[in-house]
This record gives C-alpha cells, sequence and structure tokens, in this order.
C-alpha cells in the first residue's frame, strides 16, 4: 500500500472569518483573488491549500486583533493566483502538524469534498464566468439578533445561497459599528458564508474611523481584518491602500475612495479649552493625494475594455461636515471635476440609512454622473424619511425610507440597477423579509470623448501584483512571496498621518512616531524606521515643525546603519527617521533627483521651510559618521534633536542576521540546484530590467539608452534556454522601435513583453517573478547575489556565433554597473577595477572561447569578498582541483590557481546546455520508478513532466519578420 504525507487540516470550530477580495484579471481571462483569515494568536505562521488543495500558499501577517472577552486573533492574508472562470475552488487551512495517511483512505480529492459547512475539511467558491451582478449596500450595523442592525442580512444570505443571486459585494463603509471587540468578531462570523464564497470589496466610513483618539483600534481592525485588498487591489492599482483602489471586474472598472479625508472624525484634536479643531494641512494633503492617484487610475482606464466606471465612496459629495471644516466642501471641488472629465458613469453611497437616487445632473458646468445611495441595509439609529441634505444642484428622482439593499450588473449597452427592501415596513423593530424588488432604472452605455492623460500624477507606475506572491505549488520549486506594502495605515488613516506627518504639537512627540511598526518592505517590523509611500511622503513634506532624516534606497546595503540611525533618534522631539524604497515609488526619488544610493537628505532644515540638505554619503557608510553628520547639521542651523551623541555605541543594535547580504553561491551542481538558479537569474534580470535602467533619469534616452540595449542584448545572448533567449530578443527588438523611453512606456513595453515571453521561456512564469530585492529567491537573498549569479550565467556562456563574443558580454556588464548599479560605492569600486581597456585586453582571448571571461567573472567576485573580509569561493572541499594545495588558506592569487579546473568548476556550475538541461529533468522524472513506486504513479509522473517538456521544446522557436514564430 503507497503511503504518502498529506496535509492535517485545522478543525477548529472557532470560524476563520474567511474573507475573499478581488485583485484582477489577466489578459488571458484568469483571475486572481486575495483570501483574509483569522488564526488563534498563538499561531506564528499559517498556510492556506487551495486549487482543489494542491496549491499551497503562505499567509501574511497583518498582525493580531481583539476579538470578544479580550481574546485576541492573528489575521493573516494570501494571494490565490490565476484563477480560471467557471472553475470550483476549494480551499482550506494547514494545521501545524502533518500526519500519515495513505491514498487508499484518503486523498486529497476525498478531504476537499469530505465537509462543505467549514466546521473541518474544505471549503469552496466558484469563480465566476460571464454576467456578474454585485450586491451593493452600506452601514449595515452589527449584527445583532432582535434589532433593526443587520436586518437584510437574512435575505442576503438566502439570495447567495439558494438563487446564486450575485457573484460579489459591495460594502460601501460603516461596517459594524464597529469592529472592535466582540462586535467585530461576531459582525466577520456572520458575514463569514457571504465573504468566504463571493468576493466583498470595501472601504472605510466614519465610523471606521470613530477611534480616531485611539489609533490602536483603528489600525488593529480594519486595516489589518481587510489587508489583502491593501496587498491585492492595492498594491495592483499603485494605491498600496484598503481605502482608496480599484480594480476591474467584467465590464466595469470600479473605484473605491476614502471619503473621511473629507471629514472630521479623522483629523479631529481635543485642544486645551475643550474645543475641536480639525488638523487642515493633514486632511489637505491626504485629500491631494488621494485626488492625484485618482486622476492618474481613470487616465488609465481602457474604455474599449470596461466600458462603465462606478465609483464607489461611503459619503455622498454633497455630504461632508461643516461645522469643523475651514475650507468648505473640498468633496464636491476636487472629485466632482474628475467624475466629470473622465465620464464616470454611476457613484454608489452610503451614509444616509435611506435609499435614495439622483438622477446624472450638471452643476457649475461639471457633468454629474447618477448617485445612488444605498445605506439602509440594516443600522437602526434611523431611515430618513425625507431628502433633506443640502443638495443644491443635485437633483433627486426616488426616495424610499425602508430596509434594503440593491443588485448592479452590467451588460453590453447599460448598466442596470434593482434597489428592493428586506425587512418588514415596521421603523423600530423590523423584523427580516425576503428580498423585494422596489426600483429599477438602467443607465445607458456612455459614448466616450476623447482619450485620456493624466495631468501631473505623482503616483508610482502600478504594480503587477501576481508576480509579487508565488504559490507554494507543490513539486514546483517556488517559494512563497509578499507584496512589498506601505506602512500600516501610513497617512490614509489618522493614526497614520499623527505619526507621519501631522503638524499639530501632539503628533510630534517620539510616542507618537516610534509606536507604529513600520511595515514596509524592507525595514519590516522596524519601530525606527518610517517607510514612506506616496501619501506619507506628501505628508512629510507638510511636517515642518520636524527635521526629517529620508533615506531615499534601492538597496539593502545601507540598512543596517540606517537602521541604528532611527534608533539613535527615536526619542528625539525634533528629528524623525524615514526612507523611500525607490523601487516602488520611483515618482518620488525622480522628483528628489536621486542618483545613486543611498542618498540621504535632511528635509525641513531650518525647521519650518522646505529646505533640505544633501548628504554626502562618501565616507559615510556606517551609523557613528552619519549621526554625526546631522548633528553639524543640526548644530549650523541652531537645532538641538535632545539626542547626547556620547551615547552612541558601537556594538550591533540589530539582530546580525536581520540584513543579512548574502549567501554562499553554493557548489551543488544537481539539475534542483541548477533550475534553483535559473530562477534565480530570471528574478535578477527582472529587477534590473525594472527598478535600475531608470535611476535618476526620468528618461532613457542618449548614452543611457545605448548601455541598455546592450544589456538586454547581452541577455538575449548569453541567457540560459533558447527559449528565454528567444523572449530576450523579442524585448531588443521592441527596444530598437524608439530611441527613447519614459518610465511610463517602459512600465507598459515590459507588461506587454512579459504576457509575450510566456509562451517562450522556461519555465513559463520566469521572467514573472517581481517583488521587492529580499523576496521570492531560491538560492540567493539578495539582489547583488543574484547579480553575482547571474554574471557568472552570462559568463560562461559559449555563444559559438560570429555576431556574440565572450569579450561583449563583459562589455555589457561594465555597462550596466557604470550607468545602471544604484549602490555608489560598489559601482565605483568595479569600474576602478574595470576600465574600458579591459574589454580589450579580454577581446584578445576570444578565439578560445568563454575561459577567459569566465576567469574575470571569479575573480571580481572574490576581490568584492576580500574587501568584505568574506571567505574565497569556492571552498577547497567544494573543488580540490581549483587549487594548488600549499596547506594554506584559499587565496586569488593565479599562482595558485588551476585555471583549466576553475573553469571546468565554474561552468558545471553555472553553464548548460539546453539538451542536457532537458535531458537531466527527463532522467529525474524516471527517479520514482527506481524508488519503488507503482507503475501507474511513475507513468503518470513521467508523462506530466514529459509534456511540459515538450511544451517548452516547442519554443525552440525561429524569429520571422521580427515576431515570434
Amino acid at each position: 500500500m503507497l503511503v504518502i504525507a498529506a496535509i492535517a487540516f485545522s478543525t477548529a470550530s472557532a470560524s476563520s472569518q474567511f474573507h475573499l477580495s478581488l485583485v484582477g484579471k489577466e489578459n488571458n481571462g484568469q483571475v486572481h483573488y486575495m483570501m483574509d483569515w483569522v488564526t488563534p494568536s498563538t499561531l506564528n505562521s499559517s498556510r492556506l491549500a487551495y486549487d482543489n488543495l494542491s496549491s499551497k500558499v503562505e499567509g501574511k501577517s497583518s498582525g493580531v486583533v481583539t476579538e470578544a472577552a479580550g481574546e485576541t486573533v492573528a489575521c493573516w492574508s494570501a494571494l490565490l493566483a490565476s484563477l480560471k472562470p467557471g472553475s470550483t475552488i476549494f480551499y482550506a487551512l494547514e494545521s501545524d502538524a502533518t500526519e500519515q495517511t495513505t491514498t487508499s483512505s484518503l486523498g486529497f480529492d476525498a478531504l476537499a469534498k469530505s465537509d462543505s459547512s467549514g466546521a473541518s475539511g474544505a471549503m469552496n467558491f466558484t469563480v465566476p464566468d460571464g454576467e456578474l451582478t454585485w450586491a451593493v449596500f452600506g452601514d449595515m450595523g452589527a449584527p445583532m439578533q432582535g434589532h433593526a442592525a443587520a436586518v437584510s442580512l437574512p435575505a442576503l444570505k438566502s439570495a447567495l445561497s439558494v438563487d446564486g443571486a450575485y457573484s460579489g459585494v459591495l460594502n460601501i463603509g460603516d461596517l459594524s459599528y464597529e469592529l472592535t471587540g466582540s462586535n467585530g468578531q461576531d459582525y466577520m462570523n456572520e458575514l463569514e458564508s457571504i465573504t468566504s464564497q463571493v468576493p466583498m470589496m470595501t472601504t472605510v466610513g466614519n465610523h471606521e474611523y470613530q477611534y480616531a483618539l485611539s489609533p490602536a483600534l483603528a489600525v488593529h481592525n480594519y486595516y489589518r481584518r481587510f489587508q489583502g485588498i491593501k496587498l491585492g487591489a492595492g498594491a495592483a492599482s499603485g494605491s498600496s491602500s484598503n481605502e482608496f483602489y480599484s480594480f476591474s471586474s467584467g465590464l466595469i472598472h470600479f473605484v473605491f475612495i476614502n471619503t473621511e479625508v473629507y471629514g472630521d472624525e479623522a483629523y479631529a484634536a481635543l485642544q486645551d479649552d475643550g474645543a475641536w479643531k480639525v488638523d487642515e494641512s493633514a486632511r489637505t494633503a491626504a485629500g491631494t493625494a488621494q485626488a492625484k492617484w485618482l486622476e492618474y487610475d481613470l487616465s488609465r482606464v481602457k474604455r474599449s475594455e470596461t466600458p462603465y466606471v462606478v465609483i464607489c465612496g461611503h459619503r455622498p459629495p454633497f455630504k461632508t461636515p461643516k461645522a469643523l471644516s475651514a475650507t468648505g466642501n473640498r468633496f464636491a471641488k476636487e472629485i466632482v471635476p474628475l467624475m466629470s472629465k473622465y465620464q464616470v458613469d454611476l457613484y454608489l453611497a452610503g451614509h444616509e440609512h435611506t435609499y435614495l437616487m439622483f438622477e446624472a445632473s450638471t452643476f457649475n458646468n461639471y457633468n454629474i454622473p447618477p448617485i445612488i445611495i444605498s445605506g439602509s441595509p440594516g443600522n437602526n439609529e434611523y431611515i430618513r424619511e425625507e431628502a433633506e441634505l443640502g443638495i443644491e444642484g443635485f437633483k433627486w428622482k426616488t426616495l424610499i425610507p425602508k430596509y434594503g439593499y440593491g443588485y448592479l450588473t452590467a451588460t453590453k449597452n447599460a448598466l442596470k440597477w434593482q434597489w428592493g427592501s428586506a425587512a418588514s415596513d415596521a421603523t423600530n423593530e423590523p423584523s427580516s423579509a425576503m428580498w423585494k424588488e422596489e426600483d429599477a432604472v438602467s443607465f445607458p452605455k456612455q459614448t466616450i470623448s476623447g482619450s485620456y492623460t493624466a495631468a501631473g500624477s505623482a503616483v508610482s507606475e502600478p504594480i503587477d501584483v501576481t508576480g509579487e506572491w508565488t504559490s507554494a505549488t507543490s513539486g514546483s520549486g517556488a517559494g512563497t512571496g509578499s507584496v512589498s506594502s506601505s506602512t500600516e495605515g501610513s497617512a490614509q488613516n489618522s493614526a497614520g498621518t499623527s505619526a507621519a506627518s501631522s503638524s499639530s504639537a501632539t503628533a510630534t512627540s517620539s510616542t507618537s512616531s516610534s509606536s507604529l511598526q513600520d511595515r514596509g518592505p524592507l525595514f519590516n517590523g522596524s519601530t525606527a524606521v518610517r517607510s514612506l509611500d506616496v501619501q506619507s511622503y506628501e505628508a512629510m513634506l507638510q511636517d515642518a515643525e520636524s527635521v526629517w532624516l529620508v533615506d531615499y534606497y534601492s538597496s539593502w546595503m545601507f540598512a543596517p546603519e540606517w537602521e541604528k540611525v532611527g534608533e539613535f533618534y527615536a526619542q528625539s522631539k525634533v528629528v524623525q527617521v524615514g526612507a523611500v524604497d525607490c523601487n516602488q515609488h520611483k515618482n518620488i526619488c525622480q522628483r528628489e533627483e536621486v542618483h545613486a544610493y543611498p542618498s540621504v537628505k535632511a528635509h525641513h532644515v531650518p525647521l519650518n521651510s522646505n529646505e533640505k540638505v544633501n548628504m554626502e554619503v562618501k565616507g559615510r557608510k556606517k551609523m557613528k559618521p552619519v549621526v554625526k553628520w546631522v548633528e553639524d547639521v543640526l548644530t549650523e542651523h541652531g537645532i538641538e534633536s535632545g539626542v547626547d551623541i556620547s551615547t552612541i555605541k558601537e556594538e550591533n543594535m540589530l539582530r546580525r542576521n536581520k540584513f543579512q547580504d548574502e549567501v554562499t553561491l553554493g557548489d551543488d551542481t544537481s539539475i534542483h540546484m541548477k533550475y534553483k538558479r535559473l530562477r534565480d537569474a530570471g528574478k535578477s534580470a527582472m529587477l534590473a530590467l525594472e527598478n535600475s535602467l531608470f535611476i535618476g533619469a526620468p528618461v532613457l534616452e542618449g548614452e543611457r539608452y545605448d548601455a541598455a540595449l546592450i544589456w538586454v542584448d547581452a541577455l538575449a545572448a548569453t541567457f540560459p534556454m533558447e527559449g528565454n533567449r528567444v523572449a530576450m530578443t523579442k524585448l531588443v527588438d521592441e527596444m530598437k522601435t524608439q530611441k527613447n523611453w519614459s518610465l511610463a512606456a517602459w512600465v507598459v513595453l515590459l507588461g506587454k513583453w512579459r504576457r509575450m515571453a510566456r509562451e517562450t521561456s522556461f519555465p513559463s512564469d520566469l521572467f514573472d517573478n517581481r517583488g521587492d530585492e529580499g523576496t521570492n529567491w531560491e538560492v540567493c537573498k539578495t539582489y547583488t547575489c543574484g547579480l553575482w549569479s547571474l554574471f557568472h550565467t552570462m559568463a560562461t556562456r559559449d555563444v559559438k556565433t560570429e555576431a556574440w563574443k565572450p569579450s561583449m558580454t563583459v562589455a555589457a556588464i561594465r555597462l550596466y554597473m557604470k550607468y545602471f548599479f544604484g549602490y555608489e560605492e560598489c559601482r565605483q569600486h568595479f569600474l576602478e577595477a574595470n576600465p574600458e581597456s579591459i574589454v580589450e585586453e579580454l577581446a584578445t582571448s576570444d578565439a578560445n572561447g568563454p575561459h577567459a571571461v569566465v576567469m574575470w567573472a571569479w575573480k571580481m567576485h572574490n576581490s568584492v569578498n576580500t574587501r568584505l573580509q568574506r571567505d574565497q569561493w569556492p571552498s577547497i572541499p567544494a573543488c580540490s582541483s581549483c587549487y594548488i594545495d600549499i596547506g594554506g588558506p584559499v587565496s586569488i592569487s593565479m599562482s595558485l590557481i588551476h585555471e583549466d579546473g576553475m573553469v571546468d568548476y565554474l561552468t558545471s556550475v553555472y553553464g548548460n546546455e539546453d539538451k542536457a538541461i532537458f535531458d537531466e529533468i527527463i532522467m529525474t522524472a524516471t527517479f520514482p520508478f527506481q524508488q519503488g513506486f507503482s507503475a501507474i504513479t511513475g507513468a503518470t509522473l513521467f508523462f506530466a513532466l514529459v509534456a511540459v517538456l515538450l511544451k517548452t521544446q516547442r519554443h525552440r522557436f525561429v524569429k520571422e519578420n521580427g515576431h515570434l514564430a
């Protein structure tokens, strides 16, 4: 009897509060979802199995929230990528343990179907295919029995379970009044039968900000429970937020916005005289950043693919507080013109507990789309009986003061809207009832005039989330990844705004700035360095009462020392320490004219000004000289940090392995290790193409364009596997169609090219593996390690053509380092060791193949190891034939090297002919036969692998007329 290891899944009786959200779909029609869930807070990790339980993905933690009786649960998120429309997806949480079982007693298929209730076994949902309908409401209220709150929930559940009436939910703020304690727990539990089957998209309302004066409650609940939206749709649409973001589904492009940047709750503070005062500067900064992102997003909508645009926001445009606001209705002033300019089809809102529909209208020469308020699914504060909303300029058509919700459906010719009641007519103590239609209207598809161009958007390009998360599919060898995200809450919520930017005196205290842990991509878990995204960067610029030290970075190299700088100034009431990831926020770094890394600037010096001072990085690689520079700058401008510089200690303030930069490149020549190195080479190549070519310049042109073209041409000539070289050749051809490339055009080009590359590359997702420099590596841990691995791989490639010579590889590498490698000191060392004459010198050996270039790459790599006081590579045990044994330590002195042995070793590690790789993989496929597998099982595995290889072999394609054959 065959024994295999089967996954043991959680059978806890407590709800996992599963919540699906939609990321979007690829051009091939496959759909990406995010899944949120909770576990006991005692678990340090959680993994979800899905796609008939054959794929597994690690959860990304967003922290814990407090539920009933003070109990805490941990919140997790994960990406479910590339799901086929019409397919049913089974999923379940994996427990801490695994158990041994037999295929005859329990297989994955049996486990998947064992229990559909979710109490044990697996749950499931079906990816919709065809016409999509969305249930729409806001202000549901807590699921209290015997009260109006959530009175329509039974109808919603029945409509989904019995009729399948909708394929998603638009929940437009004020979720449960509030999401804290047992109330939040009950709400998420009650909705799980819906949110575990269809995506629920949401945003904040004023009650999500109700705890603005207690930031922990605000951050711990909405932001942590719905982290999946931030990491999914938020990251994909360029906002990295779960407050404002966008996604496309079917024929509709949906945009969710945070209307609370125009409200009072998030920005009001109680003054000493007992009065409330709004922090107008913080609110203005947040509103401006959102408006810039909104125009950026709307300008990119392809109306030929998604002809309808629907904006969802908790408040309607005419309903913002006036009592505390000094600027009037900025919501209408900022959002209405954009809705008019980009011909938005519909605006959906809540906030008012009633059903109201407003016709399309014109106001101050702006075209206002129809506005629908669906804000009465259950909250029992009131049902508005009259349309007294201060709606000058807006024409209301229908008012139905009842409990209920609506449905939105898109067809080829129109948006169809239906609203129905879902409770008895009793206002005070209504009882639930089946949904009954009471209003219906169609909004015809508009004729779109002109083309859209964003006006000066300061928002970074959107992130292709599919490459940032990698499912740990069995047998794939792919590790789990993570989406780089901005600081939790950042400037989008009251907690983040106060910590990052608030210009009020209370907001600059060290407590408010240091108590919030950073959730940024590099300084993960830091309480000393604040990762700045688009909004919090803009807010930082407004915070002129503090000196902001900001590291604009693209590499891990300076991170340990910058963390120490942050720790040193953690108690300062004047100095704040931040960091901007230039890979994620290219526009910010171009705006700051960052040309090399690290680039450190002291903003607001002198205080209460917009002036800044740039630090000369040379000679300041360590924390102590950086702090000395800061103190000298502060003293020069009459500023005291309040920290005693004599307290600096040289001991490491951090765990030594936090920013571990390298791993041994490895001596294993197995096919498994070769496959891993191939994955790392693909990631390194993509990081170079995505993050390096526009360092310090918004346009790729002139010498930089020529250097970039030579670099990609080198990849096309030397990258492993013929199909991968075909893909790179296609990129070269596309690059040549223009003599200069803007960043925006380059991002579009890479997206188009990646889709083409899937047809030829091996593995097919090789160039999809995006993400930050610290994630998704197979052998390496950092980009520099990956880059060296790529250099060695390129060097060992024996091209054997007249068009490409080994020395040309060195020329391409040198140009890449000269123009595109961001870490200035390393770049200078490399160029000093490799003047232009090195290419001519190596060219004299071209006739002998790559021998000289292989040795050049080895010597360069080990000279870096020597400078950084690392061991030489390879070790004598790994390659005894590489060295002349004199009984001493390994040396790079050529007099102690067996060159032929070293080249043979390096070629065996990094070089492979395509046929050898295929042959070795096929031989690997026969291994199960030798291990006692049944003939049927072994044959199945063998032919599955052969099918994959033959599919890839079909891509030994030739170029015809500039296109892939």
